[in-house]
């Protein structure tokens, strides 16, 4: 039995409370994303002969997307497959690429965090042209990420904080 009073916690214990209760609750979410990048994928770019299709100089490019996603399973003490689905596409290429709604890209598929210690997800997903300048092909990925102080603190006006990624996929046609 817990003999605390709720009210004893501190804000941060409070915070940190329903922030678990609210990850394990989740059925299913919304994210958006706005990404300047000096340089990397951007559809239909063809800023150097004899580049790969959707290759991008190091000018950089700015892109918009949304995913939505749901957990069928529920939260599994952290072990999720997610089916997802969403679109991408290109608002600025500095290299000269495509831009617009010509690159509007939009992908389904799934997702699974096999281990619940890990951030190590797995993911297989379609991609399906909507613009004239994206592709259509299947892509299997690989990443992993973690961090240090990457949740909102509610004790504090600041703190350090430190985010890794690495991501792997393949493209299969």
């Amino acid at each position: 039995a817990n003999d605390t009073n709720p009210a004893d916690k501190s804000a941060q214990q409070k915070f940190d409370t329903r922030r678990a209760v609210s990850t394990i609750d989740r059925e299913f979410g919304f994210i958006t994303s706005l990404t300047r990048s000096g340089g990397g994928p951007s559809a239909g770019s063809t800023a150097a002969a004899g580049a790969q299709p959707g290759a991008s100089g190091n000018n950089g490019s700015l892109q918009a997307g949304a995913e939505a996603y749901w957990r069928p399973f529920g939260y599994r003490n952290g072990s999720t497959v997610e089916i997802f689905g969403r679109v991408f596409q290109t608002l600025q290429d500095r290299s000269g690429g495509a831009t617009g709604t010509q690159t509007a890209q939009a992908t389904v598929g799934a997702r699974w965090k096999p281990w619940s210690s890990q951030n190590v997800v797995v993911s297989f997903g379609r991609l399906i042209p909507i613009g004239a300048q994206a592709s259509s092909d299947w892509l299997a990925q690989l990443a992993y990420s973690d961090g240090i102080g990457t949740d909102l603190r509610v004790d504090r006006p600041s703190w350090w904080t430190t985010q890794w990624y690495a991501e792997a996929g393949r493209y299969l046609q």
